[in-house]
């Protein structure tokens, strides 16, 4: 064990330390060299009822698509109320949409 000294107070610390006793200066090949055969995995911070919340309106939004383009090839009283219908669930799809949105930005997720 061979002491070396702290770039940032002069103390002197163990070369096998990863960061000073006295200043809390981090030695960079310590740490370097220890994160070498670590995976890094990523946390995900969005609640799953967002997620269940932005997916069901993501469904709306197609089942209105769907309504839609049903409306738009057809011809009669049942296309017109397909496509109403269809601009209604769309429309309700991104309000929707825009309100979970705006509840996880709310709580931070």
């Amino acid at each position: 064990m061979a002491l070396i000294n702290c770039p940032e107070c002069g103390t002197q610390v163990s070369d096998k330390a990863e960061k000073c006793p006295k200043c809390a200066y981090p030695f960079q090949g310590k740490a370097s060299n220890q994160n070498e055969g670590m995976k890094v995995s990523e946390v995900q911070l969005t609640k799953k009822k967002h997620k269940r919340r932005f997916i069901w309106a993501a469904i709306m939004a197609s089942i209105g698509i769907i309504f839609i383009l049903i409306g738009t090839g057809n011809s009669g009283e049942k296309a017109s109320s397909s496509l109403i219908i269809g601009l209604i669930l769309l429309v309700i799809a991104i309000i929707y949409s825009i309100i979970v949105r705006a509840i996880r930005w709310w709580e931070h997720d």
